[in-house]
């Protein structure tokens, strides 16, 4: 059985969990500012900014794993 080198995948999944966890806090991040006019336009954008970014980071990820695995295999 073959090991897989896991630093260069480990780098990937950090990426993606800190991509994750800026998503899922961003309500924290905007305190009590009421959500509608420009606040509801920002928290939109930075919405969907941040998701961007976590689908980015998990498709860095998953390619990482593919490459790792078909390396070995």
């Amino acid at each position: 059985m073959t090991m897989i080198d896991v630093d260069s995948i480990k780098v990937h999944l950090d990426a993606a969990h800190e991509a994750h966890n800026n998503y899922m806090n961003q309500p924290k991040h905007l305190g009590d500012a009421p959500l509608s006019g420009v606040n509801l336009e920002n928290y939109k954008r930075q919405s969907s900014l941040l998701l961007e970014a976590y689908n980015d980071a998990c498709r860095a990820l998953f390619t990482a794993l593919s490459t790792a695995v078909n390396k070995e295999c």
